[in-house]
């Protein structure tokens, strides 16, 4: 996929005279940094990261206690955005450094998601913070993300889009919601992406999923399934909260009950 970015080092590392006591701070608090717990998830490249907040709250304790603050400055324009990110002591030592950043599309949304993502990685880099790239890409389209969730576990689906295009990245934005129409419409995702559980115990469980989609084979009405993925504003059922479980377990026992009495 094209680089949502395309960055640049503008300067060398600028710091004032002496740097010795920032240096000796910057080591003991480095000692006690919380590990930048990698909390948010990228879902088109299942990579994991640790988001701008996390780096924010695991050094902020450490860096006062060791009487250092960190600072960052962004600018920009239409063309290009940069984020200037600077480190003081309480000594007066300091030192900074930019990075520039051309956004694929020069609108407002787009500058701040590009700001945030230099933020994240100055920080990281001048505090010695290691973590996953994310690939730059944290902006990717929805419906591209659900294009591509029924391209992985709907071979038809799979089908379907390589009969028109020559892979999941070359689909341009203006055919998304058309395309996700004709999938959608193709039919539900099969029961191996159901069974996808992950570790997250707010997630609806292995049992709870096979229950669902027991039901939801009994039911056979492919847009009762759509209407619920977007109520809950997820593109699987494996990703819907527990705590949403008994209520749509009820939802489908009455259509079900429905459709039978129909029948009768």
């Amino acid at each position: 996929m094209e680089e949502q970015t395309k960055i640049k080092s503008t300067s060398d590392i600028k710091s004032s005279e002496e740097i010795g006591k920032l240096v000796l701070a910057l080591s003991k608090a480095q000692s006690g940094f919380d590990k930048a717990y990698k909390t948010t998830g990228n879902p088109f490249f299942n990579s994991k990261y640790a988001d701008l907040a996390t780096i924010i709250a695991s050094t902020r304790e450490h860096l006062c206690e060791n009487e250092l603050a960190i600072m960052q400055f962004a600018e920009g324009n239409h063309l290009k955005v940069s984020v200037t990110t600077k480190l003081c002591h309480s000594s007066g030592e300091w030192f900074e450094s930019k990075i520039e950043a051309v956004p694929k599309k020069p609108d407002c949304q787009q500058q701040g998601s590009v700001i945030t993502y230099l933020r994240r990685y100055s920080m990281s880099a001048i505090l010695g913070i290691a973590q996953e790239d994310d690939d730059a890409n944290s902006q990717i389209h929805p419906d591209l993300i659900k294009i591509k969730n029924f391209y992985d576990y709907n071979p038809i689906s799979k089908a379907l889009i390589l009969s028109k295009y020559k892979s999941i990245l070359s689909i341009p934005e203006k055919d998304y919601k058309n395309l996700l129409v004709k999938l959608y419409n193709n039919g539900t995702k099969p029961v191996q992406e159901a069974q996808q559980v992950t570790n997250d115990p707010t997630l609806l469980d292995k049992k709870q999923i096979a229950t669902l989609q027991s039901k939801i084979d009994l039911l056979k009405d492919k847009s009762v399934l759509k209407a619920m993925l977007d109520v809950y504003e997820v593109s699987g059922i494996n990703q819907i909260k527990k705590d949403k479980y008994d209520e749509i377990i009820k939802a489908y026992d009455k259509r079900l009950e429905m459709k039978r009495g129909a029948k009768q």
